[in-house]
């Protein structure tokens, strides 16, 4: 089995899906084998051909009898790069959650009064006291 890039014999397409897309992988296998590429009219022969895109998924039906994983290109990378702007934005979030909740303790510090209230009771005796006024001084005179 090769991959090529042309169609050298018919019928031109994918044996499967039927279309000309390329590159395609030509398996050698002819329809017609009494007829050989090499004859004086070698177009007759009718070449097996499987496109790329049947070959995956080909590939992707008996990969799992096979103890093998099919995964688009780049995929590691492309997860390896969300997951650090993932983390990234963690790392921010958790850093405004810590902001907040040290805001909220200051307002539920804040909220709750410092300062007993003591209630006039009748078995206090208050007395009121008045300001004295200054002494006026001698030297004015």
């Amino acid at each position: 089995m090769l991959v090529v890039d042309y169609y050298h014999f018919l019928p031109g397409k994918c044996s499967f899906c039927h279309s000309s897309n390329l590159p395609t992988i030509d398996t050698g296998l002819d329809l017609d084998w009494q007829n050989n590429p090499h004859d004086d009219n070698p177009s007759a022969v009718h070449r097996v051909y499987v496109c790329a895109d049947c070959a995956i998924n080909l590939a992707m039906l008996v990969a799992a009898s096979r103890d093998v994983q099919i995964y688009r290109r780049n995929i590691v990378e492309d997860l390896n790069d969300q997951l650090t702007r993932m983390a990234a934005t963690n790392a921010q979030l958790m850093d405004r959650l810590g902001e907040v909740e040290g805001a909220l303790m200051v307002i539920k510090n804040l909220s709750q009064p410092k300062v007993e209230i003591v209630k006039e009771s009748e078995d206090v005796h208050m007395t009121e006291f008045k300001v004295a006024t200054p002494p006026t001084s001698k030297a004015k005179k």
